[in-house]
C-alpha cells in the first residue's frame, strides 16, 4: 500500500539563508531569491520578480537587495498568502 504524503511548503533554514524560487499563477508572477556572496560581513539577498505566463519565458519585472532576515520574512509572508516553491522555469 502507497504511503501518501502531504508536502506542506515549510520556510527555508536560517543557517542557509533563503534561496529558491516561488510562484503565485493567480498573479502570474514568479520570484526568484538568490543570496548574495560579495559582502563579507553582511548577508544580503537578491529578490527578482517576473511576469510568468507559461509557456511564454518569464518576463523581468523588478530586482531589490534586501537583508537576509527581510528576505526570509518576506519568504514566510509569501508562503503564508499562497505562494508556492517550484523549480526555476525552463528558459
Amino acid at each position: 500500500m502507497a504511503n501518501s504524503q502531504h508536502q506542506t511548503p515549510s520556510p527555508p533554514p536560517s543557517d542557509q539563508g533563503v534561496r529558491g524560487w516561488l510562484v503565485n499563477t493567480t498573479q502570474q508572477r514568479l520570484v526568484h531569491f538568490k543570496p548574495e556572496l560579495n559582502s563579507e560581513t553582511t548577508a544580503w539577498v537578491s529578490i527578482r520578480t517576473y511576469h510568468y505566463d507559461p509557456p511564454q519565458p518569464p518576463q523581468p519585472l523588478s530586482h531589490r537587495r534586501v537583508l537576509d532576515q527581510n528576505a526570509i520574512d518576506t519568504w514566510n509572508v509569501m508562503v503564508k498568502r499562497g505562494w508556492r516553491p517550484c523549480r526555476a522555469p525552463a528558459r
